[in-house]
């Protein structure tokens, strides 16, 4: 169960208003890549269609089994309006993706969407993402190679794709679950660093990467994962990128709704960024579909 939101220039509304459902793949085969578009993948691992439209979920921010401290929490988070919890949490995502593209995924109000594999979690589900098929065989989080091709690999076979696709995660899993072995497709997640002339602060970046600790072994902090691969498309300028978002999923396993609150919101202004970005760059501006979905 997700959500799913595009962002798209006025030219590309009509088609994209049709697609229902995870149809990632025929996105990316029939109206971004081929219009010689670009798009933009992002991932929120974990984030659930409550909070995203609805806010801040009120049982569980007076819960002190999963906040410590409900009311500084209640403060940020909380009002009586729907509107104005959504806001408070993931204005950007709500209010100006929603508004400037389409939204799937508010069960409240009938719209729903959800996986078609029957596992419910993290590897079963970026397979079906990125390759548009179910594989019933993939039914763990085990590092094993995807024997199924993704799309980022189907393309970077084509020649006028090649090295035009890119995945940055947060995690340590994506190698395999895009093969690198067999694809060659650039992925970089988990606590990889990256090429220190990438960028002005890539070295710095590489260092505090290694020098702040994670609470996870296999799960970096988002931040990194985003600097990376912002700076990655201003470099490389890959037609197709995937980033996903970590923080979100292992905060909730973990029981600290107040930290998985805070990670959507900055997960929120990492999208409001990208946004900007891609809009203020040459050959992305007006010219590039930006999808955020869930695992």
């Amino acid at each position: 169960m997700g959500f799913l939101l595009y962002k798209v220039d006025e030219n590309t509304m009509k088609s994209m208003i049709k697609i229902t459902g995870l149809s990632l793949i025929l996105l990316f085969n029939n109206v971004a890549l081929a219009a010689q578009q670009n798009v933009v993948l992002v991932t929120l691992d974990g984030v659930r269609w409550q909070e995203v439209f609805n806010g801040a979920d009120k049982n569980l921010l007076n819960n002190k089994e999963f906040v410590k401290q409900p009311a500084q929490l209640s403060n940020e988070f909380w009002d009586e309006r729907v509107q104005q919890r959504q806001q408070l949490l993931m204005p950007f995502l709500t209010q100006t993706i929603a508004k400037q593209g389409v939204i799937i995924g508010d069960r409240a109000k009938g719209s729903t969407m959800s996986v078609s594999n029957p596992w419910y979690f993290s590897y079963p589900g970026y397979n079906e993402i990125l390759t548009g098929e179910v594989d019933e065989s993939i039914n763990s989080n085990d590092k094993v190679f995807n024997p199924n091709k993704t799309i980022l690999e189907r393309l970077n076979a084509q020649p006028e794709f090649k090295n035009s696709t890119a995945l940055f995660g947060s995690w340590d899993v994506f190698p395999f679950i895009v093969n690198t072995q067999r694809s060659k497709v650039q992925v970089n997640a988990g606590f990889m660093p990256v090429a220190d002339d990438l960028f002005a602060d890539a070295a710095l970046l590489n260092a505090l990467q290694t020098e702040i600790p994670s609470p996870w072994h296999n799960v970096r902090l988002d931040s990194f994962t985003y600097r990376f691969a912002k700076a990655y498309m201003l470099a490389k300028k890959p037609r197709l990128l995937v980033i996903s978002l970590g923080e979100t999923d292992d905060f909730a396993h973990d029981g600290h709704y107040d930290a998985y609150l805070k990670s959507a919101k900055q997960s929120d202004a990492f999208l409001k960024d990208l946004w900007q970005t891609i809009q203020s760059t040459a050959g992305y501006k007006n010219n590039t579909t930006l999808i955020v979905t869930t695992d």
